[in-house]
C-alpha cells in the first residue's frame, strides 16, 4: 500500500517550490538594524495564558526527557507526564491514542478531542481527529499541555490541548546528524541543518524511520521532513512552516483474544494477515505565520495553512473494506491583542476540512467494486475573546467563543439511493479561571469552563445502518476544578480536583460483520472527576525527585440507566522518578510508574489488570572541538505478568488485546558541528 515513489517526489517537490517562493518577496524587504527578542516577539505562538502565576491544568515536560526519550513517536516523550495516558504505541495502523483527563479514549483508533497544535499551526482537523506522524520527537524544544476543556481557546473538540514547538538553531551554522537503534528492529536516521543569522533562523531536518514492531505482521515505515524559517522586521516578523511525511505501510495485526495472547502473545490475528489490513498515508503542509506590532498598546498576529493528505486503508473483511480518501484541510486566524499588559485578545478563527471517501471491496489481493462514494464536509468559523487582568495578589483570565460549525455529506454513488445530508451548530464556549496568592508562594487557584465536540467525519460516515450519516449528536462538558500550588526554594507540589459532566458521550463499538470498522452511539450522561498531585523536589547537587499523578473516577449512565465505568481509561496513574546530574554533562534517569484497572466493554464485564513499568535513561553531552555528542542510551521493563499496549473498546468476538512488549531498549547518538 501507500503512494508511489513518484507521486511523492512530487508532491514533496512542489512543496519545496510554493516554500521557496515565500523567501523571494522576503528577501527583498528591509530587515531591522538590530535583532529583536526572537522568544518573546517571534517564536511562541501559544493562546494559553502564561503571566507567571502557578497553574493546575498547564503542564510541560521536562527537557531531558525530550531529549533523551527514544523518539520512536510522540507517544514516547508524552510518556513522561502521568497528566496524559498513552495507549497504542505499537500499533501505527491504529495510531496512538492520547487521553487527558479521560477525553480521547472514545477513539478506537488515533487521536481524538484532543487539540494538536504545532509550531503555532493545527495538527487537529476542525472535526477533531488528530495524527502525529508527520511529528519527529527529536525535533521538539517545548511541550506544554492543557487539561480538560478549553473550547474557549481553542474551538470544537478541545478536551484538552497539547502545544508542541520545534527547535531553531542557537549557532549561526550547526549540521546535526543523529541515529537510533533499538528493540524489534527500530533504526531511524536524520540530519538536520540550522542556521541563525541576524535577522533569520531556519531550520531544515529530514529523517527516516523503520520499525519490524513487537507482534507479526506490524512493521511501519516513515520519511519526515521539517522546513522552517523566521525573518525578523523593524516592528514585525514571518514565520514560515514546511512539513509532511509519506508512510508507504503500517501494518495492522489486529485485536486478538485473551486465549491467543496466552498462546502467543506476539501473534497476529490471521484475518489481519490474509485481508492485508493496514495503511500508507501521505502527508504536506505548508503555512505561514505573520506578527506585527502596530504600537506599544497594540500587537496583531494573523496565520494561515493549507494541509493535503492521502490515505488508504484496508480492513480485515470484504464488503467496503478498502477505504481511501483525500483530505484538504485549510484555514487561518487573525487577532489583536490589546493593552500594555496584553489585556485583551480578540480574534477570528476559520477553518474548512474536506474528505473525499471511497470504500471498495477488499478482495484480499486486489481491490473489488466501489461501494461508497461521497464528500464529506466540515467547515467553522468562530469569533473569540480573552481577557487577562493582574492586580495585586490576584490573576484572572477569562475567554469565550461563539462559532458556526456546518457538517456537510455529498452522495456521489447512485447504486443505493443518494444520501445527502448536512448539520449545523452554532455553540457556545468560555471559561474563567483565577489565581489568589494566599501567602509568599502558596496560591489558591479554580477553573470553570465548558466545551463542545461534534463527531468527527469518520465517525458520523461510518453508520451501522446504512448509507448517510450516523444518527449521533454531539457531547457537551462542564468542568470545575479548585486546587492548591506551594514552592519555596527548590521545593514544589500542586494538588487539585477536577469534576466534569458531559452529556450524549460518544462511545465506540463494533460488529461481528464488519470487525475492525467502528460505529458510534450516544451514552447518557457522563462524569468525569478525580485528584491530581505533584511533587518536586530539587537539591543543590542536581538531584530531582519527580512524583506526580491522578486518582480518577470516570462513569456514564448506560442505556438502561446504569452507572457504568467509561472504558479504556485506567482508575488511576501515578509515576516517580529520580533525576541525577553529573558535572553537569551526565543525567541518569529512573522511573517507576503505576497504571490502574481499566475496563475493555461498556458492561463493564471484561476487566484489565493494574501494570507496573520500570524505566532508566541515561543521557551525556560533550564536545571535541566544534564537534558536539550527545550518546544517550534507555531502556523499560514491565514489572507485571500481562501487559497490553491497547485495548480495543467494545470488539467483537472478545478481540480486546493488543499486545506490548514487556522489555524493550534503545541506544541513540547524536553529532552535531556547529560554528
Amino acid at each position: 500500500m501507500g503512494l508511489t515513489v513518484i507521486q511523492l517526489n512530487m508532491r514533496f517537490f512542489t512543496l519545496l517550490l510554493l516554500f521557496t517562493g515565500f523567501y523571494l518577496p522576503v528577501i527583498g524587504q528591509e530587515t531591522m538594524d538590530t535583532l529583536i527578542n526572537l522568544p518573546e516577539v517571534a517564536v511562541s505562538q501559544s493562546r494559553i495564558s502564561k503571566g507567571g502565576e502557578p497553574s493546575i491544568n498547564v503542564v510541560g515536560i521536562d527537557t531531558f526527557i525530550i531529549k533523551n526519550s527514544r523518539t520512536l513517536a510522540l507517544g514516547d516523550v508524552l510518556a513522561g507526564s502521568p497528566e496524559v495516558f498513552i495507549a497504542s504505541t505499537e500499533n501505527f495502523s491504529q495510531d496512538m491514542r492520547i487521553a487527558i483527563r479521560g477525553f480521547g479514549m472514545r477513539s478506537a483508533f488515533g487521536i481524538r478531542g484532543i487539540k494538536l497544535i504545532y509550531d503555532g499551526l493545527p495538527e487537529s482537523t476542525p472535526d477533531g481527529q488528530g495524527d502525529v506522524d508527520n511529528i519527529d520527537p527529536s525535533l521538539l524544544g517545548s511541550v506544554q499541555i492543557y487539561k480538560g476543556p478549553a473550547n474557549g481557546i481553542y474551538s470544537n473538540a478541545s478536551g484538552g490541548i497539547i502545544e508542541l514547538e520545534s527547535i531553531w538553531p542557537e549557532s549561526a551554522l550547526s549540521v546535526n546528524a543523529n541515529t537510533s537503534v533499538g528493540s524489534f528492529g527500530l533504526i531511524k536516521s536524520g540530519v538536520v541543518v540550522g542556521m541563525k543569522k541576524q535577522n533569520s533562523r531556519h531550520i531544515w531536518s529530514f529523517s527516516g524511520l523503520n520499525y519490524d514492531g513487537y507482534r507479526n505482521y506490524s512493521g511501519y515505515k516513515n520519511f519526515n521532513f521539517l522546513l522552517k524559517s523566521l525573518f525578523l522586521f523593524k516592528s514585525s516578523s514571518l514565520q514560515l512552516v514546511a512539513n509532511g511525511f509519506d508512510s508507504p505501510f503500517a501494518n495492522d495485526p489486529g485485536g486478538i483474544t485473551l486465549e491467543q495472547w496466552e498462546n502467543d502473545p506476539r501473534s497476529a490475528r490471521i484475518q489481519n494477515v490474509d485481508f492485508n489490513a493496514g495503511e500508507g498515508v501521505s502527508q504536506q503542509k505548508l503555512g505561514a505565520i505573520y506578527k506585527k506590532q502596530i504600537n506599544s498598546d497594540v500587537a496583531w498576529q494573523t496565520s494561515a495553512f493549507l494541509m493535503s493528505r492521502s490515505f488508504e486503508n484496508k480492513l480485515p473483511f470484504t464488503n467496503g473494506a478498502a477505504v481511501f480518501y483525500d483530505r484538504i484541510f485549510t484555514g487561518g486566524n487573525s487577532f489583536l491583542t490589546l493593552g500594555k499588559n496584553a489585556n485583551w485578545k480578540v480574534g477570528i478563527d476559520v477553518d474548512y476540512q474536506r474528505d473525499a471517501r471511497k470504500r471498495f471491496d477488499n478482495l484480499k489481493t486486489s481491490i473489488g467494486p466501489l461501494r461508497l462514494d461521497q464528500d464529506e464536509v466540515f467547515k467553522s468559523a468562530g469569533v473569540f475573546a480573552n481577557y487577562s487582568v493582574r492586580k495585586n495578589k490576584l490573576a484572572v483570565d477569562v475567554n469565550m467563543r461563539e462559532e458556526f460549525i456546518g457538517i456537510d455529506l455529498n452522495d456521489n454513488f447512485a447504486d443505493d439511493g443518494l444520501q445527502d445530508g448536512s448539520q449545523s451548530f452554532f455553540p457556545w464556549s468560555g471559561g474563567v479561571s483565577g489565581t489568589y496568592e494566599l501567602s509568599s508562594g502558596l496560591h489558591v487557584l479554580g477553573v470553570l469552563s465548558t466545551g463542545f465536540e461534534t463527531p468527527t467525519l469518520t465517525e458520523i460516515s461510518n453508520n451501522a445502518n446504512g448509507p448517510g450519516f450516523a444518527d449521533i449528536t454531539p457531547a457537551r462538558t462542564f468542568n470545575k476544578e479548585i486546587g492548591l500550588t506551594f514552592s519555596k526554594g527548590l521545593f514544589h507540589t500542586r494538588l487539585n480536583y477536577f469534576h466534569i459532566g458531559s452529556s450524549n458521550e460518544l462511545l465506540p463499538y463494533e460488529l461481528p460483520a464488519t470487525p475492525g470498522r467502528i460505529y458510534y452511539k450516544n451514552a447518557g450522561a457522563s462524569v468525569r472527576q478525580g485528584m491530581e498531585y505533584q511533587l518536586d523536589i530539587k537539591s543543590e547537587s542536581a538531584f530531582m525527585v519527580t512524583l506526580a499523578g491522578n486518582f480518577s473516577q470516570m462513569e456514564f449512565q448506560n442505556a438502561s440507566g446504569e452507572d457504568k465505568k467509561i472504558p479504556g481509561i485506567p482508575s488511576s496513574l501515578h509515576q516517580l522518578r529520580l533525576t541525577k546530574t553529573f558535572l553537569q554533562k551526565h543525567t541518569i534517569s529512573a522511573n517507576l510508574k503505576y497504571q490502574g484497572l481499566v475496563y475493555a466493554d461498556d458492561n463493564n464485564g471484561v476487566a484489565i489488570d493494574p501494570v507496573y513499568f520500570s524505566g532508566i535513561n541515561i543521557g551525556s553531552e560533550f564536545s571535541i572541538g566544534n564537534v558536539h555528542f550527545n550518546p544517550s542510551a534507555g531502556w523499560q521493563y514491565v514489572l507485571s505478568d500481562k501487559y497490553f499496549s491497547n485495548i480495543f473498546i467494545n470488539a467483537a468476538g472478545g478481540r480486546y488485546y493488543e499486545a506490548g512488549p514487556r522489555s524493550n531498549f534503545f541506544l541513540q547518538l547524536k553529532l552535531s558541528f556547529s560554528k
